[in-house]
């Protein structure tokens, strides 16, 4: 079935002309309709929508001039041609400012009212498509300014954290750098230094959503290792304690902490300086590398529970001796020829 090219209403007083018009643009492919006054006009467009309108001016009841402008009214996609006896150029300007497209005078030659007709519809079919390509074109730049919003606003929140990020940890640093230089004992050192990296865990979790660093049983009191503030106290705590199960061994003299891999080299760092801000703690000599393994020599001066201090830092998974004796001294003589303990240390994988 052949598409129609457009529909037509014919609006005249006179059926000759209508039958004419009809017949005439029906052959060039249009489907038409026909009213005989303005009033009918009117009527026809309310219930029907039409792409062109052929309408004479000089008609009974309502002219045509008064049925134009609430056809363009209502309908403004909807072209209009006038139709008219009356060479009046007055009429024509009237007409044009109430909205025509344009203005033929009878008689009129079919040809050029086709001619016409098809510019007409041709102007819709432009001002149609243009209003189309400016409303997706609205859409697109709607769509991609919330896009960029989102965007700036998910750029600004993570900005945001990363800065207070970095004010935690410059707080978190300072408060290390300040205790280093007061002096303090190891259970102030050990317990504020713990504290203060737990405390900064938990923020970064609050920051950035993560879930939690560690298991709940590696959340222990970090005051537990001031319960080893000094050597000498420290053995007679653990020997008096009846309530303890078994005493955590003690070390003294040279020791050698083996960090398994995978380890990061901020990890080993940050276990490097903690140990050193230990009075009772000297650290001799770091070797290896964080591809395979990392070995950090220590000599501790008075019995200290090493592996405890170990164990109750946030970034450390597991502390291991390799002996199976457990002994409220292991003494390890400084000269020739004299073994050196080892304590195997596992750090976190995941980010201190």
């Amino acid at each position: 079935m052949e598409q129609t090219r457009g529909t037509v209403l014919i609006v005249d007083d006179e059926e000759s002309i209508r039958t004419i018009l009809c017949r005439r643009l029906e052959t060039e492919g249009y489907k038409c309709e026909v009213a005989s006054d303005g009033k009918e006009a009117l009527w026809k467009t309310f219930i029907k929508d039409f792409d062109l309108v052929l309408m004479d001016i000089k008609m009974p009841r309502v002219s045509g001039l008064e049925a134009l402008p609430q056809i363009v009214a209502r309908y403004p996609d909807t072209c209009v041609i006038m139709l008219t006896a009356i060479v009046d150029a007055d009429t024509a300007v009237e007409a044009m400012k109430l909205g025509a497209y344009d203005y033929i005078t009878k008689p009129f030659d079919l040809d050029d009212l086709i001619i016409r007709a098809e510019k007409a519809l041709e102007r819709r079919r432009l001002v149609l498509e243009n209003r189309e390509h400016q409303l997706r074109l609205e859409q697109k730049v709607k769509q991609q300014t919330e896009q960029i919003h989102q965007y700036y606003e998910d750029a600004t929140q993570k900005l945001s954290r990363e800065q207070i990020a970095l004010e935690e940890l410059e707080s978190l640093q300072k408060s290390q750098q300040g205790r280093i230089a007061s002096g303090g004992k190891i259970a102030a050192k050990t317990t504020g230094s713990s504290g203060s990296v737990k405390e900064f865990t938990k923020k970064l979790t609050q920051l950035f959503g993560r879930g939690d660093s560690h298991p709940p049983e590696r959340e222990k009191d970090a005051a537990s290792a001031g319960m080893v503030t000094k050597g000498e106290e420290a053995q007679e705590q653990v020997v008096t304690n009846e309530d303890e199960k078994r005493a955590p061994p003690l070390y003294r003299g040279v020791v050698e902490l083996a960090i398994q891999s995978p380890a990061t080299l901020q990890q080993v760092l940050q276990l490097h300086e903690h140990l050193r801000s230990i009075d009772q703690i000297k650290v001799l000599d770091i070797e290896g590398s964080v591809d395979s393994d990392v070995t950090i020599k220590l000599l501790l001066e008075s019995p200290t529970p090493l592996s405890k201090v170990l164990e109750d830092l946030p970034w450390v998974e597991r502390v291991s001796d390799g002996d199976d004796e457990f002994m409220s001294i292991l003494s390890v003589e400084q000269g020739e020829g004299a073994s050196i303990k080892r304590i195997v240390v596992g750090l976190s994988q995941e980010p201190a």
